[in-house]
């Protein structure tokens, strides 16, 4: 991502990242069908499908090394093919402090943003058949890799915070939406609103690093970011579980939806 930031303009980042995350989500929509065709003239031979996987990996390293070179940027200090703890917590310490307060602001919002497997079951208890759920999941990522273009290109336009605060929104309003469904056809639609969350937010975010982190300190930038994010994800989703099991599903989505408009309102 560093190598990405700095081969696109400041003016187009948000629509530069926006593109590559639609990208990587056109990708969950093709692999995933292209596997169910494998099956369905195969009946189980998974070991076909996972062959024929192999294949679109090997054609992606073949476009790395031959067709991307990396934008080198001067660097203060030589590399290191080890780094303690220590030096990477220093290195962090070192990025800008209104980066340090992005970082804080995202592993808050992360705390909301529980396992995507939840959604899941929550819409086989609303009615929506098992044999759908993969058709569902695959309609997800068909909005995701239809809105993060536009959805980078609109952080371009109104800013990075404002577009990433109204997608923040959009994911209280659709929390607190599965907080009350009660039919197929709602989780069909609440799924919808879902993706363009991810559309709003996928490109801003990334594309906020490179705003807020000098170029030459990117590559500790996306570490961090990608880090917190990660981080945050496991309590997140453990939290959620016990939510569920001791309060209750509506519960659970309502906890959910009010932190991340909390993170929304701050």
């Amino acid at each position: 991502m560093r190598c990405w930031a700095n081969a696109c303009d400041e003016a187009t980042r948000g629509f530069a990242f926006g593109f590559h995350r639609a990208m990587d989500n056109f990708g969950a929509v093709i692999g995933p069908l292209l596997a169910s065709a494998v099956l369905l003239i195969a009946p189980g031979n998974y070991r076909l499908a996972f062959a024929l996987a192999a294949v679109p990996a090997l054609l992606s390293l073949s476009v790395l090394w031959l067709g991307v070179s990396e934008t080198t940027q001067p660097s203060s200090s030589s590399p290191s093919s080890a780094l303690s703890l220590r030096q990477i917590g220093r290195g962090v310490k070192e990025l800008p402090s209104a980066f340090r307060w992005y970082l804080a602001s995202v592993l808050l919002f992360t705390l909301s943003n529980s396992s995507d497997a939840f959604l899941l079951l929550r819409a086989k208890g609303c009615g929506v058949a098992e044999k759908m759920i993969p058709l569902l999941w695959t309609w997800l990522h068909i909005v995701k890799s239809g809105t993060t273009t536009h959805g980078g290109l609109l952080s371009d336009r109104i800013g990075r915070l404002n577009a990433i605060r109204l997608g923040w929104l959009v994911y209280a309003g659709v929390y607190a939406s599965f907080a009350f469904l009660q039919s197929a056809w709602q989780v069909w639609l609440a799924f919808t609103v879902y993706g363009l969350y991810f559309g709003l937010t996928e490109g801003a975010e990334r594309a906020l690093v490179a705003d807020l982190v000098p170029a030459e300190r990117r590559g500790v930038g996306y570490g961090a970011f990608h880090f917190v994010v990660g981080a945050g994800m496991l309590p997140a989703s453990v939290l959620f579980g016990v939510l569920w099991d001791v309060w209750g599903v509506r519960e659970a989505f309502l906890w959910g939806a009010a932190l991340a408009l909390a993170r929304r309102c701050c």
